[in-house]
């Protein structure tokens, strides 16, 4: 039985090779573009035509190494190192090796790849952060989890900072027991011009932003994101003295600041030419009369916890040049004087809408905002869950904004547990989620 099954295989392939060797190989790369990747891992073994055509579709294919965590034997790191010896991008998950394990694998990686971006998710010492940056210097940008228990300190981190001089992007999320002491300030690589921290406290904010003048002025990208709620208060955070040294970056060009218990009370300190793209998720926003326009902000995404009502306007007036508005759980009743400031906005593309519970109770008035941006083409629209009768309502708008403006694209996504029927419409489109995941919502860009 199993040579009458051997001899079947074989001839099978053999059919096969005969029959992708009429072809040019033009003709089978069109053919193998159809194919999954376990079908060209298995053409690999048919003939060595077939091999070398396979091999060459998975690595188009592959834009980074699969996620690796622990081998007890490292063949298949070099096998696939050597295999996809193009990639830039590698991830390790969950690693579970010894350090003499870990470095021995930092080794293939350096040998057979020009690793340029690298994710690396829990699990590590301080001896493998500092491998990391002995044994890869190169790196350019680096995401990373700084998951430390209670026996490992944050010295291997910092100390892989040091050494990675040529990193432009950092991605660092933090456990909250984990304090990032005065050192991390003289850590970061003069290099970096994208940062991104998460889970920190005030003091830590402080930290960073006493970097050195030359090396604020480098950075181009920066997100700040505040996460414990519960140990943050109103009056804990003086967004005005961080907010100064924030925008001494004379190169930032975005900022997010998602800090729900703070207040900012200075926007005039907001003085970056080149800063283009504002994300701000505090409490509230006060300004003078006199604050300038920030007239070089092109995207804007606002989230505030205290109701604007008329200072809603007044503070968009504040953005001239927007393409791109973002308004997510704000409750505001002047829709008429915000209406008036969105029509001003002539150079606007997307609209967003999430969560605005006084446009719902009129459906008028969410049609005057849609229609107020004279060149806005593109919308966005959140709803929470409303009655049938006003579900009904709205979708009757919607259904009218398809067909008066064949040109509008808008995306509607509704949080009800029940099933409900939607109009369809080639420039309309409708998703009905669970209202449980409602709260994990966030507009970003």
């Amino acid at each position: 039985m199993s040579s009458n099954k051997g001899e079947t295989n074989f001839s099978s392939d053999l059919q096969l090779s005969e029959c992708f060797s009429k072809l040019c190989s033009d003709e089978i790369m069109s053919v193998f573009s159809y194919l999954d990747k376990n079908d060209l891992l298995n053409l690999r073994l048919v003939s060595q035509p077939l091999k070398t055509i396979s091999e060459e579709c998975l690595k188009k294919r592959a834009d980074r190494l699969p996620s690796l965590r622990s081998f007890k034997k490292l063949d298949k790191v070099e096998f696939l190192t050597q295999f996809y010896s193009h990639l830039t991008s590698v991830k390790i998950d969950a690693w579970k090796g010894t350090s003499e394990q870990f470095l021995k694998f930092l080794s293939i990686l350096k040998r057979n790849l020009l690793i340029k971006h690298l994710t690396i998710i829990d699990g590590f010492t301080d001896e493998d952060y500092i491998n990391v940056g002995r044994m890869l210097p190169g790196l350019k940008s680096l995401e990373i989890n700084v998951q430390f228990s209670n026996d490992i300190t944050s010295d291997g981190f910092f100390k892989m900072l040091k050494q990675l001089s040529k990193l432009k992007r950092l991605t660092a999320t933090k456990r909250e027991y984990l304090e990032f002491r005065n050192e991390y300030r003289y850590s970061i690589p003069e290099s970096l011009t994208i940062f991104n921290l998460y889970n920190i406290d005030v003091d830590e904010l402080n930290f960073l932003l006493d970097l050195k003048a030359d090396v604020l002025e480098k950075l181009c990208y920066v997100r700040l994101r505040y996460t414990r709620r519960n140990l943050l208060k109103f009056e804990d955070i003086d967004f005005q003295a961080s907010g100064e040294k924030i925008f001494k970056c004379k190169n930032l060009k975005q900022l997010t600041f998602l800090a729900p218990s703070a207040s900012i009370t200075n926007l005039s300190s907001i003085d970056c030419k080149y800063l283009t793209s504002l994300n701000l998720a505090v409490y509230e926003i006060t300004f003078e009369p006199s604050c300038p326009k920030l007239e070089y902000v092109k995207k804007l995404v606002l989230e505030l916890g205290k109701s604007c009502d008329t200072r809603m306007a007044r503070l968009l007036s504040l953005f001239p040049a927007l393409e791109s508005l973002f308004i997510q759980d704000i409750t505001f009743k002047s829709v008429v004087q915000t209406c008036r400031e969105i029509s001003k906005f002539h150079h606007l593309k997307h609209l967003a809408l999430n969560q605005i519970f006084a446009m719902h109770q009129n459906v008028n008035h969410l049609y005057d905002v849609i229609k107020s941006p004279p060149q806005c083409t593109k919308f966005s629209i959140d709803f929470d869950r409303r009655t049938d009768d006003q579900l009904k309502e709205l979708l009757d708008l919607f259904e009218e904004i398809a067909r008066k403006h064949s040109y509008h694209q808008v995306t509607v996504k509704i949080y009800r547990n029940e099933s409900m029927p939607t109009p369809e419409s080639k420039n309309l489109k409708f998703f009905t989620l669970p209202c449980d995941i409602m709260r994990f919502q966030r507009l970003t860009f």
